[in-house]
């Protein structure tokens, strides 16, 4: 399950990694392979800022597959949220971008 609800990037981002030569289908796969990525790093960074009733609640919504119920209980704990996964979503591009230019 992934948290980050991302339906499609910006064309230019493919461009800019210099994999525009990708099928739309494999976009798509590289898409979920960056939401899955900043999802987990984020469930890393964020579970230390939780308290056990709050983790036990996101537990229980990962159990039920339920990412809607799972970034309602993170907005209400984690009020710098959006802060953290724009920071994140920004963070993993950079690699992204540094990987590709290897």
């Amino acid at each position: 399950m992934s948290l980050i609800k991302i339906d499609n990037l910006p064309p230019q981002l493919f461009s800019y990694l210099g994999l525009n030569h990708l099928t739309p289908d494999q976009q798509m796969e590289i898409l979920e392979q960056i939401k899955e990525v900043i999802s987990n790093r984020l469930l890393e960074k964020l579970i230390d800022r939780l308290d056990l009733a709050t983790a036990d609640k996101l537990a229980l919504a990962y159990q039920k597959n339920d990412s809607a119920i799972a970034m309602e209980i993170l907005k209400i704990a984690v009020p710098d949220l959006a802060k953290i996964i724009a920071a994140e979503i920004t963070a993993y591009i950079s690699e992204l971008t540094m990987e590709v230019n290897k």
